[in-house]
């Protein structure tokens, strides 16, 4: 991914200044886990049973593998290249096998030196019964129905945990162990498995919402309950709405002929309407997904938290609804940013396939980003802005291809290395079939395999319709190779080790949308670049893959104070010019969003082979903030992908000008 750079120059009254591209180097950590790694959960794959006997089908004899990797960590620092759509291979820095932890989907990581990660056992790869070996083969038999003496198959709960199941690895270790086994009064979990869980570091505790009984539990540290949440019932009552309250007897059971193993209503999943999912604690209190509301569609909730017990409070609230032109599938994966965006992850709705290929329905669920209004508007419903923006998702268009695990991660430098300087500088979505697109099948198979079943990388700053498809961004595999055309939902969640990004750490918000200064050509494709720019003046309709070769940089600001004799008042003078072999800019767009600053004559100046651009407005030692955009006019209207040049600077006026000791 290509990562925002912000820099910031002083001038002198003496002498002018260059700015030109300078990052740091990525950051480490002791332990399991390196700044920058993704702890991801996905399906582990299959295996046929060797020798089995003679009538039975290779599709009845294959069964979860248990060396196949129920989690993964990806070491996300070092790509060494900028982000530009190709699939990219990332170093695995550990594998948890399915027989230790069974079929997992949510992820947390505390706050600990070396930071541990907890995993919920889920469903939402499957359920897959076996009766005993009938036909003396030495291997159980696969079922698609429930009959008596079934039993889950091996490997669909981790030993010892079973469908409530949260483990937990060893910051310092690795070591997996089981965590807790969330009950209800002591009622095991049917089957329906667990949601997703969320870390709670004021009060040192973690919330796991439960898909069987649609209550949130709290945890604290050593994995003791320390009671539920009932959204069902005290939620929606709070709100004044009808209960939906808690069923016993809907239990998923795989010894009664009503159990269908392709047929998720027949699971055992709570009702729709106290159905939880997708959590994340910000501001003192839990946000929580509802599977459905009385609108029919997916909803956001909170309540909070006691500020000294951290312990429900009784103030649950509707917070949204996801507007109609989005789907209605649930809500898997919540999470906030510094600036107070809350981003949502939706994944497919749950599907049951006996050949393990499609576990969730494809190409709907959407990342979607909500700000808060500002102020609160009392004539709307809610809080939030009604619309929400969109994050696009794979290639398939219309870029809805994840499958419900979003993150925050740091951003990257030119040359493709982690910059722990920028947090939040890159959006990570766990996805299906991410680079596949017919239209565009020549030019993405040039960088890598179509059917990437993983992650994909790309700015978090801007939205919809920048990267749409979904160029700027670093795709890489969760199974190491490509997955099946068909196969759809099998990758699970995302979090990633940000150290310094959060509580305790020294957060930089406020990172401008703009990247740092890099241009790039591709010789030995077709000669098209890669679009790095929401900037009106850099579209891309179509795209372009191939490796970029070292990127350098490719544009260079200079600035010098003025007196404007017109007003008396001081001002600068931009001179900007193309340094990157090949560029070929003779455009320049710049614009400005500091206050009371305008650049006379603007936007666009021509490259030739500099521009001198006047800006007026200036007051003594003010910073101001500069957006520059140099392309190719020529080739901008060809409609096809174009090379562009941008930057984000900010340039400090002398304290002295106009007659004050200072430039005359």
């Amino acid at each position: 991914m290509k990562t925002r750079r912000f820099q910031t120059c002083r001038v002198s009254a003496l002498f002018a200044a260059g700015c030109l591209v300078s990052l740091s180097a990525p950051a480490s950590a002791a332990g399991v886990l390196d700044a920058s790694d993704a702890v991801v959960t996905g399906f582990p794959g299959t295996v046929v049973n060797r020798n089995f006997a003679r009538g039975s089908s290779p599709l009845d004899e294959t069964v979860l593998d248990p060396k196949g990797a129920a989690v993964k960590v990806l070491a996300l620092g070092a790509p060494r290249y900028v982000w530009d759509g190709r699939a990219w291979r990332a170093p695995q820095r550990l594998a948890i096998p399915l027989a230790r932890t069974g079929l997992v989907f949510g992820v947390a990581l505390d706050d600990a030196k070396h930071p541990n990660a907890y995993f919920t056992a889920t469903s939402a790869f499957g359920i897959y019964a076996v009766i005993p070996d009938n036909d003396g083969d030495g291997y159980a038999e696969r079922i698609r129905a429930g009959q008596a003496g079934a039993r889950f198959m091996t490997g669909q709960w981790g030993e010892g945990g079973g469908p409530g199941a949260v483990w937990k690895m060893d910051g310092e270790t690795g070591k997996v162990s089981l965590f807790a086994v969330i009950r209800l009064n002591g009622r095991g979990n049917g089957g329906a498995a667990l949601g997703n869980i969320a870390f709670d570091a004021a009060h040192r505790q973690l919330f796991v919402s439960d898909r069987d009984t649609g209550m949130i539990h709290r945890l604290d540290m050593k994995g003791r309950d320390l009671g539920h949440f009932d959204h069902g019932q005290e939620g929606r009552a709070a709100a004044g709405l009808a209960p939906v309250p808690f069923d016993p007897a809907n239990r998923l059971d795989v010894t009664s002929p009503d159990f269908d193993s392709e047929d998720p209503e027949t699971w055992g999943y709570a009702a729709p309407g106290r159905r939880v999912w997708g959590l994340a604690v910000n501001g003192g209190r839990l946000f929580y997904a509802v599977a459905r509301g009385d609108a029919g569609r997916p909803e956001v909730w909170s309540i909070g938290l006691d500020e000294r017990s951290g312990a429900f409070l009784r103030d649950a609230k509707w917070e949204l609804t996801l507007p109609r032109e989005v789907s209605r599938d649930e809500i898997s994966d919540i999470t906030f940013t510094k600036e107070g965006a809350m981003i949502l992850a939706q994944r497919g709705a749950q599907k049951g396939s006996y050949d393990y290929s499609r576990l969730a329905r494809a190409r709907k669920a959407r990342v979607l980003r909500y700000w808060l209004e500002r102020p609160d508007d009392p004539k709307t419903p809610s809080r939030w802005i009604a619309r929400p923006e969109e994050y696009a998702v794979g290639f398939q268009p219309d870029y809805h291809n994840g499958n419900g695990g979003i993150a925050l991660g740091y951003g990257y430098t030119e040359k493709g290395l982690v910059n722990t300087k920028v947090c939040e500088g890159s959006i990570w979505s766990t996805g299906e079939a991410l680079r596949r697109n017919e239209r565009l099948k020549k030019t993405l198979a040039l960088g890598g395999p179509l059917n990437v079943s993983g992650l994909q990388g790309s700015p978090a700053r801007p939205v919809r319709p920048f990267n749409a498809p979904p160029w700027a961004s670093y795709f890489t595999s969760y199974a190491g190779g490509p997955a099946g055309a068909r196969d759809s939902g099998h990758m699970g969640d995302v979090e990633i080790y940000t150290p310094g990004c959060g509580i305790g750490g020294q957060a930089i918000a406020g990172m401008p949308d703009s990247g740092y200064v890099t241009a790039w050509n591709y010789p030995p494709t077709d000669g098209w670049s890669y679009p790095e720019s929401e900037d009106p003046s850099c579209t891309f309709e179509n795209g372009c893959d191939g490796p970029p070769p070292d990127p350098s940089p490719c544009m260079k600001v200079k600035a010098k104070p003025y007196c404007d004799p017109a007003t008396g008042q001081g001002g600068l003078e931009l001179s900007i010019g193309s340094t990157a072999a090949g560029l070929s800019a003779d455009m320049v767009k710049v614009t400005t969003p500091t206050t009371g600053v305008s650049l006379p004559g603007g936007p666009l100046a021509a490259l030739s082979p500099s521009a001198s651009i006047p800006v007026s407005g200036v007051s003594p030692g003010q910073p101001v903030t500069f957006n520059l955009c140099a392309f190719n006019k020529a080739e901008a209207g060809t409609g096809k992908p174009f090379t562009c040049c941008r930057a984000t600077i900010t340039l400090t006026a002398p304290e002295k000008t106009c007659g004050q000791g200072g430039v005359k």
